[in-house]
């Protein structure tokens, strides 16, 4: 019985962090931004952006895994490399087109905080070679820029989607307690360095 408690747990942990990955909680943000009252977006193609740099760029790791030999070879370990390397590539092509496209310093400094986040976990994970939870890093992207933006309540909501998230991670083995939460401080000051080289 013991033992069926604890699959159970697994497996709801499983799915909790298969319908919270980085381009799911990316999406729930573009469509609170796109709902605000305040009409975040100044236009449909603002919107398109997002979604292909943000939301694409991270999806094309798990198809591109498989058919890539190497990284197949490397199962899960490769599939998450390939991630961040697509999300930074994302990024990076999301900035430089908000630049290039005179596009407004608020969806600029919202790429900026993406950009920031994956640079910090390559510069963790390759050269510090300390585990950071990227899963950690990009909900709270979600929770801090939709809290930032959107209202209060939708901060409060994501930090309890949070918890739950975190406590997924630990109980599916995906992460430690220490790599979940070194993932969102790097967000927290991908967050701030990005505000404060836009706003101050």
């Amino acid at each position: 019985m013991k033992a069926k408690r604890i699959e159970l747990k697994r497996k709801s942990a499983k799915i909790i962090r298969i319908v919270t990955v980085p381009p799911v909680s990316a999406s729930v943000l573009i469509a609170l931004l796109a709902l605000s009252s305040d009409g975040f977006f100044r236009s449909t193609s603002e919107i398109l952006i997002s979604i292909i740099f943000i939301v694409i760029f991270p999806i094309l790791a798990y198809p591109v895994s498989y058919l890539s030999g190497h990284v197949c070879s490397k199962k899960r370990e490769g599939q998450r490399e390939l991630a961040m390397w697509l999300s930074l590539i994302g990024y990076s092509l999301a900035v430089m087109s908000g630049l290039s496209g005179n596009k407004s310093s608020n969806l600029i400094f919202i790429f900026s905080v993406y950009l920031v986040s994956a640079a910090l976990l390559l510069l963790f994970d390759k050269v510090l070679k300390i585990k950071a939870s990227g899963h950690a890093c990009s909900l709270a992207g979600t929770v801090f820029i939709a809290c930032y933006y959107y209202s209060l309540l939708a901060g409060i909501i994501g930090g309890i989607v949070f918890a739950i998230v975190f406590r997924a991670s630990v109980v599916s083995g995906r992460h430690t307690s220490g790599e979940f939460v070194t993932g969102a401080l790097l967000c927290a000051f991908a967050f701030l360095m990005s505000w404060i080289c836009f706003f101050v």
